[in-house]
């Protein structure tokens, strides 16, 4: 197949969120045999990718043929999202004219994009992103804050609701996420679980601590800096009670204000903005995943498991993975029961270890790109057959 991503932005090196679905499911169906192309609204970073990227051009003439086929009430959605009807048409051409046999767009706005495209359309939406914006609102907030989350969940809503037609298969990355896309949509949705690539994110050499833990993420992203609330506030305090030479490292992009006076501490040290996260991460052998909000899978956790972390997670941070018999991680659901746990892996550095290894290979078994790409190809492969006996 010739297939095409289609994206508002993309930043490289892609390092979370749907850049990083996208560009690693796009590697992935590229293994499989297809031809991939990956086109974006703007480009940003050098990293070279192993298919074409593209930025789109819009003309003159984009401008009077956005607008084809959307109600009042969608243009309107599309304003308030940023989205031109310029840009609509821009992807609509240069797409129908590359003869792919499906787009696949990911994000919500991207979910725009999709209607009117003469070819098969997948959206990867990956989170419910209703439940991604409600998840966060807390009565610490703040007024304005709740009310931005109160109001991207009004959007996330409108979007599912008045596009619910135009994908002719949509992906998410948990069985939660599905079953609260499809009670909006009324239509079927497919689990395509995130993968993490194990040959980047291995154990890699660094002077290990025994008694440090690691947390990483984008440190500007609402669920990372509640976690950090969480945990700084209800469990690190304790554990320095317990083990004073404990230490947490945060590490991550874009560290916000709040994050930076978070850990502002005894035994907190923030490390921004890495190159390569990695040697960082691996000189601590537990990472935590204290989370408190947010939808979908975790790429963190994965990539701690593919780095053979031990890991310490939340409820929420293990939403949607693979927890059977062989799951590898401490679940904590209380304060004190986070305090006992990296204790003890502080103080036997064997059970870390064992609990590491046990957690690469259980992502190994459960979590690669190239089982994700096969349950895309199926999808794709379906979507397709539908749309061509709708019109015999």
């Amino acid at each position: 197949m010739r297939i095409a991503f289609v994206k508002s932005a993309l930043t490289l090196p892609a390092r979370a969120g749907s850049d990083l679905h996208t560009t690693e499911m796009a590697k992935a169906l590229l293994a499989r045999g297809h031809a991939v192309e990956y086109f974006a609204g703007k480009t940003a970073g050098c990293e070279r990718l192993p298919f074409p990227v593209h930025e789109l051009a819009v003309t003159p003439q984009d401008e009077s043929a956005g607008a084809s086929g959307l109600s009042r009430l969608q243009r309107r959605v599309c304003r308030l999202m940023g989205v031109s009807m310029a840009q609509l048409a821009a992807i609509r051409r240069t797409v129908d004219a590359g003869g792919f046999d499906a787009c696949i767009a990911a994000g919500l706005e991207e979910l725009y994009y999709l209607r009117g495209l003469q070819t098969t359309r997948v959206w990867y939406a990956a989170d419910e992103l209703i439940w991604a914006a409600v998840s966060e609102m807390r009565l610490a907030n703040g007024l304005s804050q709740n009310y931005r989350l109160t109001v991207e969940a009004v959007v996330a809503f409108l979007s599912e609701r008045l596009w619910r037609q135009t994908p002719e298969a949509t992906w998410v990355v948990t069985d939660a996420d599905r079953r609260r896309l499809e009670l909006v949509t009324g239509r079927p949705a497919t689990v395509v679980a995130n993968g993490v690539d194990l040959d980047f994110f291995r154990p890699v050499e660094a002077e290990t601590r025994p008694q440090r833990a690691a947390f990483w993420g984008r440190l500007d992203f609402g669920p990372n800096e509640q976690a950090m609330e969480w945990f700084l506030g209800q469990v690190w305090d304790r554990v320095r009670a317990r083990k004073p030479e404990a230490e947490l490292l945060v590490i991550g992009f874009q560290p916000s204000e709040k994050v930076r006076a978070l850990a502002d501490r005894p035994g907190v040290r923030l490390l921004p903005n890495l190159d390569d996260l990695r040697p960082a991460a691996c000189s601590a052998p537990v990472a935590i995943y204290p989370f408190v909000s947010g939808a979908g899978i975790k790429n963190k956790l994965l990539e701690g498991a593919a780095m053979a972390r031990a890991l310490v997670v939340s409820p929420t941070a293990v939403n949607g993975l693979e927890s059977g018999a062989d799951a590898p991680w401490t679940l904590c659901r209380r304060p004190e029961e986070w305090v006992d746990a990296i204790a003890r892996l502080f103080e036997q550095p064997a059970a870390a270890l064992a609990a590491g290894e046990q957690a690469r290979a259980w992502v190994s078994r459960h979590h690669t790109w190239a089982r994700a790409a096969e349950i895309g190809e199926s999808t794709i492969l379906q979507a397709i057959e539908r749309r061509r006996a709708a019109v015999q």
